[in-house]
């Protein structure tokens, strides 16, 4: 066989060197996916925005993700449920749930792919997260913290629930002292996880205050609670934070101006949109919480290792000159505000 020249020789040697670093060098890993998880479309959503910003706030090497935006119906973690499956792979990705049916509907269809929420809905009771375990898991002789991990599954995000019913009751007898009959409004989702009585009834009866529940889950449905003679009869309201909240908050207002009538919201928002006055918790950190838990995952932390987080701070905000008088809140709490508009 007759030998090669020395160009081809040479040739032939820088093939096999190619080779063998092409072999030797790393491939770059693939772009960790982030899936939002929405209920409309990535234009219209404004929470989708919101995250889409707080993303672009995060490290640079932490921000390079691929982010896909699947909407689902706003009707319940079933529904949520049912449009998962239709649209979605099995393939691996972060799932982003910005609402507790959102993520709900995640850990149904994708149980075991890394889930990073925001509720406002208290995650053990919606079993998203175990209770708080045991000093220490004599049985197995394991740590306390390791079972507890096992059993939590992919999941870590941030709770905006609260525990604030009755400081809301209090602070609305406080600024409306007349006001000793209160309606409260809620809708299905909210009552249920929830025990009305000692939340809600109890509280107000230690403050001298008479609470009626209502509730509603769809817009229509609070025009007819604001309709009924029951409502009309409440001399003040307090509205919670629900999902008929946030879907009816411009109708609700209304309503409560038409029939003159203070009451007490529980986020800030609502007041600078016109509400009379809110003692909420202080959420101005959830988007970039849950940008950074979210592009944490991404790159490869255990969620199971990071703590479920919550909310250090509130504030009362308040709007103190409306009008007629019988809506002017009380000097001694405007005089507590943290935000006045």
């Amino acid at each position: 066989m007759a030998r090669p020249s020395g160009q081809v020789a040479a040739w032939l040697a820088c093939l096999v060197l190619a080779t063998g670093l092409a072999r030797d060098t790393p491939t770059a890993p693939p772009m960790p996916t982030l899936r939002w998880v929405g209920t409309s479309n990535a234009a219209d959503d404004p929470a989708y925005r919101q995250f889409l910003q707080a993303l672009a706030r995060q490290p640079l090497p932490r921000r390079q993700v691929q982010l896909h935006y699947l909407p689902v119906r706003d009707q319940g973690a079933q529904a949520a449920q049912a449009d998962l499956l239709l649209q979605t792979a099995p393939t691996h990705a972060v799932w982003v749930a910005p609402t507790a049916d959102a993520a709900q509907a995640v850990r149904q269809v994708f149980p075991q792919q890394p889930l990073v929420f925001a509720s406002y809905q208290d995650p053990v009771r919606m079993g998203l997260v175990p209770p708080p375990p045991a000093p220490a898991d004599t049985a197995t002789r394991q740590p306390a913290h390791a079972a507890a991990d096992s059993a939590r599954g992919p999941v870590t995000g941030l709770v905006l629930s609260d525990e604030l019913d009755a400081k809301r009751l209090e602070l609305l007898r406080d600024a409306f002292p007349a006001a000793r009959v209160v309606g409260v409004l809620v809708d299905a989702s909210w009552a249920e996880l929830r025990d009305l009585q000692a939340r809600l009834v109890q509280p107000g009866q230690a403050l001298g205050l008479r609470v009626h529940v209502f509730r509603a889950d769809e817009p229509a449905e609070v025009d007819a609670v604001f309709a009924s003679a029951a409502a009309q009869a409440m001399q003040a309201w307090y509205v919670p934070a629900t999902y008929i909240a946030y879907r009816a908050e411009d109708a609700i207002r209304q309503h409560l101006v038409r029939l003159q009538r203070p009451a007490i919201h529980a986020t800030a928002g609502e007041v600078a949109r016109g509400a009379l006055m809110a003692y909420a918790l202080d959420s101005s950190f959830s988007y970039d919480m849950l940008a950074e838990l979210a592009t944490r995952v991404a790159a490869g932390e255990d969620p199971r290792q990071i703590p479920v987080q919550r909310p250090l701070r509130f504030l009362l905000a308040v709007r103190p000159l409306a009008a007629p008088a019988a809506l002017r809140i009380h000097p001694s709490v405007v005089r507590r505000a943290d935000r006045i508009h």
